[in-house]
Parts: structure tokens; sequence; C-alpha cells
């Protein structure tokens, strides 16, 4: 008897706890709702306003955008608990040009005979940018680092880059001729980060939410280079660094199955078992709160070993990663990637705002411990 009426007990009390968490979890939504579609589109205009030109490191639209960003995280944290610092640094060009002879390696030899057109054009455009990155080595790069420290040891990460780079299609020379507003690369997830601030710097957290906004992405990747590297003093409390690149296209007309909503979320290679599984953990933390943060976009699980984003520098360093992005084998933006039509009018809005709010529901539900 005495069983039985501990078990009602404990039955009561576990559907107690299932309607504390259900309450949460919908003020979570409601509370992360505050930031709607029209704001995250006015943070991509606003960025591409202050930079004018484009956002190429070394110009004065890169620094435009840099200023603009501190401005904007100081003034949502204001009179919170979360924090901002800037963390200047000077690029590593060897690491920058590592990165372009490895690819070179990687990818073309070995691929295409050495006198064909194709290992020619692509054996050029790594000594351009190499020399292009060691002629860059006096320009200082900046990342912007927001927090909000929680009461555990627990850190997760989540960064955007925010520079942007624009090649000639044939010559694949740099242009700095046209302009590059970078709506979808990579205002789109400059605007989610700042979405998170927004919600996360107003909320009290039992986990930490470190969001880093990148700098030098275009060159050699050298901003998550940097930043990786820094990172190591406090590795063993990193959960792991969710990154986030181009989240503004999602068509039905190019996408290979005719259906919006499709989005991507890129890990290592299954082949790498090692580094596959620690990826996983981090995948493991989204896919917990999947049922509770799924409006109206999916991300689906591709483990590629996709390289071309900032999630590499912190697998270069040990470090769980991965990247939310649009599916950029079934439905990517190619007809705008890196050139002067990829302006807010072109992009997806509403699924944009709807990754936003898959990404930062999942976010405040870790954070929060539920």
């Amino acid at each position: 008897m005495m069983m039985k009426a501990f078990q009602i007990v404990l039955l009561f009390s576990i559907t107690i706890n299932a309607q504390e968490s259900f309450t949460k979890s919908f003020k979570i939504k409601d509370f992360i709702n505050k930031v709607d579609k029209k704001a995250l589109a006015n943070e991509i205009r606003v960025l591409i306003e202050k930079s004018g030109q484009g956002r190429m490191v070394g110009t004065s639209g890169h620094k435009g955008a840099r200023l603009h960003l501190e401005e904007r995280l100081k003034k949502l944290s204001k009179g919170t608990s979360s924090t901002v610092k800037v963390q200047s640094f000077q690029p590593n060009t060897a690491a920058g040009i590592k990165m372009y002879k490895d690819d070179f390696q990687k990818q073309i030899v070995g691929q295409f005979p050495p006198h064909s057109a194709m290992f020619k054009k692509w054996q050029s455009f790594t000594n351009y940018m190499g020399n292009y990155v060691h002629k860059n080595k006096d320009v200082k790069g900046h990342n912007l680092i927001w927090e909000n420290k929680g009461k555990s040891g627990k850190v997760l990460i989540f960064t955007a880059h925010y520079d942007t780079i624009s090649h000639y299609k044939e010559s694949l020379r740099i242009n700095l001729q046209d302009p590059m507003p970078g709506a979808d690369y990579n205002g789109s997830g400059v605007a989610v980060a700042l979405g998170l601030v927004d919600r996360l710097s107003k909320a009290n957290l039992v986990h930490t939410i470190r969001i880093v906004f990148l700098d030098y992405q275009g060159l050699g990747v050298l901003g998550a280079e940097h930043y990786a590297h820094t990172l190591k003093e406090e590795s063993d409390k990193i959960i792991g660094v969710m990154n986030l690149e181009m989240l503004g296209h999602d068509s039905s007309a190019f996408d290979k199955n005719k259906k919006t909503g499709n989005y991507a979320l890129y890990l290592r290679d299954s082949k790498d078992i090692a580094g596959y599984k620690k990826d996983m953990e981090l995948v493991k933390i989204f896919r917990r709160y999947e049922s509770k943060c799924r409006f109206s976009v999916s991300f689906k699980v591709k483990a590629n070993g996709f390289k071309s984003s900032d999630h590499t520098r912190f697998w270069e360093k040990g470090f769980s990663a991965i990247t939310f992005s649009q599916d950029w084998e079934d439905d990517f933006n190619h007809k705008r990637y890196q050139t002067k039509n990829d302006f807010v009018e072109t992009l997806n809005q509403k699924s944009l705002w709807n990754s936003y709010r898959t990404i930062s529901c999942m976010a405040l539900h870790w954070a929060s411990d539920l």
C-alpha cells in the first residue's frame, strides 16, 4: 500500500514537473517572438547601410560595420549582466596561406592534370590569395565577444562572421569595385546572432552562452583561427561551437525537392569517427529540444566535412563545432553569393525568422537547463 502511495506521489510530481516544463517552453516561444521578422530584416539593412560598398577586410565599410556592431551589442546589453569585449588581433598570415595551399593539394592536385586549364586556374588563385593575405598582414582584425554568464561552468558558443569578400567569376581575383551588400553572406547569420543577443541578454541563465562576431573570414578564416587559439585556455568548460552561416536563402524554385524550409546542419565527415562523435554531441543538444523548437524549418544533419565556414578552425583546435546554414547541396544561393545582388529583398525573410526562432528556442532551453 505504501509503495502504491509512493508511486502515486511520484507520478503526480512528474506530471507537475512536465507541466512546469511545458509552461516554460511556452513562455520561451512567446519571449523569442519579440524579435520579429521585420526586426531581423532591419538588422541586416542597417548593417549594410553602415558598411556602404561592402565589409571587405581593410576597407572603410569593414570598419563601419565593426563599429556599428560594437555599438549595437553595447546597446542591447545596457542594464544587463551580460558583457561585451573587443578582441583585437594580428592575423596569422602563415595559417591563412597554409589553408589555401592545403585546399589546393586536397581538391586539385591529383584530380586534374598539371597542364589543364582547371589546374592552372586554381593554382593561380592559391598563389594570388596567399599573396593577398600576406599583403594584409598589418591590417588588424577585431572579433566581438558577447557573453551572458550562467551559474554552471558550461559554455556554449555561437559564432557568425561579419566581413565579406567578392571575387570576379572568371579570374577569381578579389572584386573591390562592385558593391557587396552581403545580406545573405553573412548579414543573415549576424542578424540571427543579434536576435540571440537581444533575447539572451534579458534572461537569467544556468549555463553560459557566448556569441562571437568573427572577423577575417574571407581571408583565410583568420578571425576564427585566432579566437579558437585563445579558446584553448578554457577548453575544459567549452561544450562546443554552433556557427551561423548564410541563413537567408530558402527557395522552392531552385530547391531539388521543390520545397521551402529545408536547411542543413553540417558536421565532420562520418568517416572521421572521433571528430564525428564529438560533433554529434552538439547535434544531440539541438535534437533534444527539436520537438519544442521547430518553426516551419528543418535542419538536415549532413556529416560531409563541409568546410566553407568558420567552424573548421575550431575543428583544428580540437573543439566540437557544427554549422547551421542553407542547404549548399540542394538549395544554395549560387546566383547572389558574393555579388552586388545579395540584398535584403532577395532573402526569404520568413524562413530566416523561423531559423532564428528555432535556434534561439534551442539555446534558451539549453541555457535554462530545461
